[in-house]
C-alpha cells in the first residue's frame, strides 16, 4: 500500500505549505548563499538594500519592492508568510488572550496590513475599537468580516512617518520591527513618541525576543536564530534579545523604557509593554 505521511499530506494539500518550500529554495536559499559576500561588500550595513538578497539578484532594490512589482513573485511570497502563520505558535491567540485588553478601548495596529489581528481583538473584546494603518496597496486586500467593520478603521500610513493618531491607548506593533535593522526599526519607534507624549498609550510590541540559552529546547532556540539568519540575508533585520530591544528602544528616544518582556506558552512571539517615561 502506498499512502501519504501526515507530511506529504500537508504538502500535497497546502498551497501556503507548498509557497513557503518554493520561497525557502528559490529566494531564501540563494540570498544565504550570499550573505557573507554582502557583509564584506558593505560592512555593518543597516540598509535593507545591501543584503545578500541583492547579490543574488542583482538588484539595488529591498526585496519588497523586487516583490512587489512581480505579482506572481509577490503572490507566493503573500501565501508563504500566511503559511508561516498558521503555525500554532504564531497564533493570534497567543496576543489576544496574553494581554488585559479589557481596559483597553482603542488600539492603532501599526502596520497591520489586511486587519486579521485587529479583527481578532475585536471579535474577543467588545469594548474595543481598532485602526489598522498600512500602505494603501496593502490595505486594499483587506476584508474585515460585516459584523465589526464598524469598530476596525483602514487608516493608509508609513510606518516611517509620525504617527498622526494621537487618542489610542495602544499602539501595537506585530511581527515587524524583525524585518528591519536597528537604523530603521527606531525610526518606526521614533514616529510613535509624540503620540505617546500627548497621551496616556503604550507600545505593545508583539515579535520574537531571544531567550537566554537554556531557557528553552535547542530546537526551539535553533529556529529563532536561524530566522534571525533569515532577516539578515534578505535586508539586514534581525531578531532581538532583552538587551537588543533596551538598545533600540535607546535609540529611538531615551525615554522610551521595556516595562515588561512575556511570552505566552507556546508562543514564537513574545509580548513586550513599552511606556515613555515623561518628564515631570
Amino acid at each position: 500500500m502506498v499512502a501519504h505521511t501526515a507530511a506529504s499530506h500537508l504538502l500535497a494539500t497546502s498551497p501556503n505549505l507548498s509557497n513557503f518550500i518554493e520561497i525557502a529554495l528559490d529566494e531564501l536559499l540563494p540570498s544565504a548563499s550570499r550573505m557573507i559576500n554582502a557583509m564584506h561588500k558593505w560592512p555593518n550595513s543597516q540598509e535593507p538594500n545591501e543584503a545578500g538578497f541583492n547579490i543574488a539578484n542583482n538588484t539595488s532594490d529591498p526585496i519588497f519592492e523586487v516583490m512587489n512589482r512581480d505579482p506572481a513573485r509577490a503572490t507566493r511570497f503573500a501565501g508563504s508568510m500566511r503559511g508561516f502563520l498558521e503555525s500554532p505558535a504564531f497564533s493570534p491567540r497567543h496576543l489576544v488572550e496574553g494581554y488585559e485588553w479589557g481596559s483597553v478601548e482603542k488600539v492603532v495596529d501599526v502596520g497591520g496590513s489586511g486587519g486579521s489581528i485587529a479583527t481578532e481583538l475585536v471579535k474577543e473584546y467588545k469594548n474595543l475599537k481598532c485602526v489598522v494603518e498600512d500602505l494603501p496597496q496593502t490595505l486594499d486586500t483587506a476584508s474585515i468580516p460585516e459584523d465589526v467593520k464598524e469598530r476596525v478603521k483602514l487608516v493608509p500610513h508609513d510606518i516611517f512617518e509620525q504617527q498622526l493618531v494621537q487618542d489610542a491607548d495602544i499602539y501595537l506593533i506585530r511581527f515587524v520591527l524583525h524585518d528591519w535593522s536597528d537604523k530603521y526599526a527606531a525610526r518606526i519607534l521614533k514616529g510613535l513618541v509624540p503620540a505617546l507624549e500627548s497621551g496616556n498609550g503604550k507600545i505593545v510590541i508583539n515579535d520574537t525576543c531571544l531567550p537566554d540559552w537554556g531557557t528553552m529546547s535547542l530546537f526551539d532556540q535553533r529556529f529563532l536564530r536561524a530566522t534571525s539568519l533569515t532577516m539578515r540575508e534578505i535586508q539586514n533585520g534581525k531578531e532581538r534579545d532583552a538587551k537588543d530591544w533596551k538598545h533600540l528602544l535607546r535609540l529611538a528616544d531615551q525615554r522610551l523604557v521595556l516595562r515588561e518582556v512575556r511570552r505566552p506558552v507556546g508562543s514564537a512571539l513574545s509580548i513586550l509593554v513599552v511606556e515613555l517615561v515623561k518628564d515631570d
